[in-house]
């Protein structure tokens, strides 16, 4: 058990010289049908999520919603934990921004059904969202922001710029930030109607 800086600092070097020395062995040996133990009750479980999800109606969605955070839950281990640099982490928070937004759209589209029509773009759902008082503009701004930050990075093919530099660990943080206050928001209006 650690119990002091000192301990933590000396347990993380030996974790990551035990790594590496994982690594160079299987790199020149081959696959080993050992496995590293991911730490436990760091992944949050997809029925924690799905109850803080009560007013989305269709039960599938539910279910791929907490299976996203489940997948961001992964990345953010590896963001919070390891000393990953450079572009292996932009494109981790890529991932959790690409996520994110993934989960606020599906959210807007379940919780829109038969009050904003169909053929409306994200940003018009969003807009119509604040004209019917379930959302407020702060938090219309947040998710264009985030619908904007997503961008064609869903579609490699549409980049027209190198992708370097372009995801930060303050990305991320807004994202979150503004997954969250949607899925507060929501759930309240819900509440109320």
């Amino acid at each position: 058990m650690i119990s002091d800086e000192i301990q933590l600092n000396q347990a993380v070097y030996n974790a990551g010289m035990l790594l590496q020395d994982i690594t160079d062995f299987l790199r020149k040996n081959g696959v080993s049908q050992n496995k590293i133990r991911f730490p436990r009750r760091y992944i949050r479980n997809a029925g924690s999520f799905q109850q803080r999800l009560s007013f989305i109606k269709n039960r599938n969605l539910k279910k791929s919603l907490s299976y996203n955070v489940i997948f961001v839950d992964v990345l953010r281990w590896l963001l919070n934990y390891t000393d990953i640099e450079y572009t292996a982490k932009e494109m981790l928070i890529k991932y959790c921004v690409l996520s994110f937004c993934s989960i606020c759209e599906s959210i807007i589209d379940d919780t829109t059904k038969g009050i904003i029509g169909k053929k409306h773009n994200f940003k018009e759902r969003t807009k119509r969202m604040v004209e019917k008082d379930m959302i407020q503009q702060p938090l219309k701004d947040k998710l264009d922001w985030l619908w904007d930050k997503r961008g064609d990075g869903t579609h490699l093919y549409l980049l027209n710029c190198p992708e370097q530099g372009l995801y930060t660990l303050k990305d991320y943080k807004k994202a979150y930030l503004a997954t969250n206050e949607l899925i507060g928001t929501l759930s309240e209006f819900n509440h109320r109607n």
